[in-house]
């Protein structure tokens, strides 16, 4: 089963995000369970974005994604949690009881959409 994240930028902050080269980065839980790998950094997401309506992706099913952006970051790279919860501003997905999760990026902080 794939399951999937909409995401929407608001204009103002995709202009900054844009200017200051920051990437998408998209998280899953590490297996030992202490730290996040990151499954995809998006470095062209913010050149193409659309202002005019979410963007969705798709992915291999997992129940809980961490999604923020951040600069000299690579997929592959393993966080901790630490550094998530004092670093970057960050939100977690739970797609436990959902196929699809919607966010919303504005005035440099993430918020879930209902619905």
């Amino acid at each position: 089963m794939t399951k999937s994240l909409e995401i929407e930028i608001a204009p103002d902050d995709l202009e900054f995000l844009r200017t200051h080269s920051y990437l998408l980065c998209i998280a899953a839980t590490a297996a030992d369970g202490n730290g996040v790998v990151v499954r995809r950094c998006l470095d062209r997401y913010l050149a193409n974005n659309r202002v005019d309506g979410p963007d969705v992706f798709s992915h291999v099913p997992r129940d809980r994604l961490r999604v923020w952006f951040q600069q000299n970051i690579a997929a592959g790279a393993t966080l901790h949690q630490e550094m998530l919860a004092n670093g970057p501003n960050a939100i977690e997905a739970d797609l436990t009881a959902s196929e699809t999760a919607s966010l919303r990026y504005e005035n440099g902080m993430w918020s879930a959409i209902a619905g």
